[in-house]
């Protein structure tokens, strides 16, 4: 059976590095952006990602994006 995939939803996820604990390890803060435009492409998503953690003191760790999909068998 033919499977397509649609995806539906999209949330951009920025992780900042928020000092470390008392053993040393790192502690992160992740902020969630919701509604990024389905046609976005992953270059202006980055770009927007960067021009958006400089307005924050802590530092940009890592960028993700999470798409939310539907499936409909064929």
């Amino acid at each position: 059976m033919a499977v397509s995939q649609t995806i539906t939803k999209r949330s951009l996820l920025l992780t900042f590095n928020n000092g470390v604990d008392a053993k040393g390890n790192p502690i992160t803060k992740t902020y969630t952006f919701a509604g990024v435009k389905l046609g976005a492409e992953a270059a202006k998503i980055m770009a927007a990602a960067h021009a958006i953690s400089t307005v924050s003191a802590l530092n940009l760790v890592s960028v993700s994006l999470n798409e939310k999909a539907a499936l409909v068998g064929e």
